[in-house]
């Protein structure tokens, strides 16, 4: 089956659109293939990062390697396009593939939103495809880029519902189970409230309120809290097991996480029971409200 379905995926057409009216077509490029089996009918959550190669440059890479390379044939890549890869940070390869195959489709619009050092960013715009056949985030590495899209292009990404109930809630402090102070830390004082991508921490009278970013992640039946202290383009935070019981809501340790120049690393927490644990509940209207200037 999953044969079938990256087959699909390597037949498709890509629209590619760039600032502008001017456009130029493209192949599925590389793939990076994932373990996870799929269960159930699609869409599905998870999948395969993978790229798309403007069309006419790789069949340049292919039947004529190095031409551009000669003096005096610099031109033809204005015509044929770069030999840079547009990554979709938007959509896995199985989610394509399959939707393909279910609607026909010969092509799916892409647009840039970005550069890194090797590869053209870009997303799915293409307004046939249904938002749950979307990530609920970008797939990149830099955490501010992924808010910023998610601010910007909320559009462009499946809505969870579990995402998008948090958002706007307060919730008040019951308890912590804390000895070396690690979550104190990392959510200081009584309260926290879920913006859109802000955690605001602290006590209804605190003038200097505390700024986490945080994202939910849902992987299968098991929700996981990431909440991350930002400084530039550096990140550390934990992941924390989320399980809820009514208005209450309790946070386990799962894994710390740093990302630096050097990339994203996490230690897991392998024994869950031993490890502390924090509970809020839920506030009651007008309870708790932050206070943040309008």
């Amino acid at each position: 089956m999953a044969g079938v379905l990256l087959a699909v995926v390597v037949t498709a057409v890509i629209a590619l659109q760039t600032i502008g009216p001017r456009r130029t077509m493209a192949r599925i490029g590389d793939v990076m293939h994932v373990g996870s089996e799929h269960i159930g009918p699609a869409p599905w959550p998870h999948g395969s990062s993978f790229s798309v190669d403007p069309y006419w440059a790789s069949l340049r890479k292919r039947y004529l390697p190095g031409l551009s390379r000669y003096v005096g044939l610099q031109w033809l890549s204005k015509y044929v396009g770069p030999d840079t890869q547009w990554s979709v940070l938007n959509m896995h390869a199985e989610n394509l593939g399959e939707l393909c195959r279910q609607r026909g489709f010969q092509w799916v619009k892409v647009e840039k939103v970005g550069e890194r050092a090797d590869a053209v960013l870009c997303l799915v715009v293409d307004k046939r495809v249904p938002r749950e056949w979307l990530l609920e985030r970008p797939r990149m590495g830099s955490l501010l880029m992924r808010q910023k899209l998610k601010l910007e292009r909320p559009e462009c990404f499946r809505e969870d519902p579990q995402v998008k109930a948090l958002i706007g809630t307060t919730w008040i402090l019951i308890d912590r189970d804390d000895p070396e102070g690690s979550l104190a830390r990392l959510l200081p004082g009584e309260q926290m409230h879920f913006g859109a991508v802000e955690l605001t921490c602290g006590t209804a009278t605190d003038a200097n309120l505390g700024q986490r970013s945080w994202e939910l992640n849902i992987w299968g039946t098991t929700l996981s809290l990431s909440v991350y202290e930002v400084h530039g383009e550096t990140f550390s935070g934990m992941v924390f097991v989320v399980s809820k019981s009514g208005d209450t809501m309790t946070l386990v340790p799962r894994a710390t996480v740093k990302h630096d120049a050097d990339g994203t690393r996490s230690d897991d927490h392998e024994d869950q029971g031993s490890f502390p644990q924090v509970r809020y509940r839920l506030a009651k209207q007008n309870e708790g409200q932050p206070n943040v200037a309008p």
